[in-house]
């Protein structure tokens, strides 16, 4: 039986739970991720472990749709700046098969993503389908080298090129967090994340679940 919040995040395609990880929780893993000076990278040490073990079992008691999908934690540690162009995760846009269940990204932000902290940005009700356009302009992008879901400086002729996915969007919403939130997106829903203007890192773990 799917409860309330399952039926909510089937029909929305997205839900949000604010400042449910612990604080100590999000200062060791910040202090640890920060060591690293990469913006994107794979998450594999002990603290790595308890991380995921926590944010499991949050999700897995309070959503019981969900499932594990993988074992491996993705760091988004965001320095200042940054564009980030409209696009899903979702592997039908870009010309592939796709198998086995519908998958969930779940995004624990770690930093508050407040007043230019870098949130996430995303159209609502575009996991339902539509965006033709968009997402047609997003394939090719895609064929011509730049792989989702990275974060690039583009250059001039790409925006120039592919306007749609880089402007707002007349029907986007930030979705600000204070830091320790926990977002999870249907991967079919067109998102992307916004500037961070702040001076200190964005520091965000994704890990992907399926429903």
């Amino acid at each position: 039986m799917i409860d309330t919040r399952d039926a909510l995040l089937c029909s929305q395609g997205y839900i949000i739970e604010q400042s449910v990880i612990p604080e100590k929780i999000c200062t060791d893993a910040v202090l640890c991720l920060n060591k690293n000076p990469d913006e994107f990278y794979t998450w594999k040490d002990t603290e790595s472990i308890r991380f995921r073990n926590w944010v499991q079992n949050f999700l897995t008691h309070t959503y019981p749709v969900f499932n594990g999908y993988g074992a491996e934690l993705q760091v988004f540690n965001r320095y200042t700046g940054g564009v980030q162009w409209w696009h899903d995760d979702n592997s039908a846009t870009y010309g592939y098969p796709v198998t086995g269940p519908r998958r969930i990204f779940v995004c624990c932000y770690l930093t508050d993503t407040r007043n230019g902290g870098g949130a996430l940005k995303i159209i609502p009700d575009s996991h339902l389908g539509g965006y033709k356009s968009m997402r047609t302009a997003m394939q090719k992008v895609y064929k011509n080298g730049i792989k989702i879901p990275q974060t690039h400086d583009y250059n001039g002729e790409t925006r120039m090129q592919y306007p749609e996915l880089f402007n707002n969007h007349p029907s986007e919403i930030t979705l600000n967090v204070p830091a320790g939130s926990i977002i999870a997106v249907d991967e079919r829903m067109i998102h992307r994340t916004e500037i961070n203007t702040r001076p200190e890192r964005r520091t965000m773990v994704l890990w992907w679940l399926h429903l």
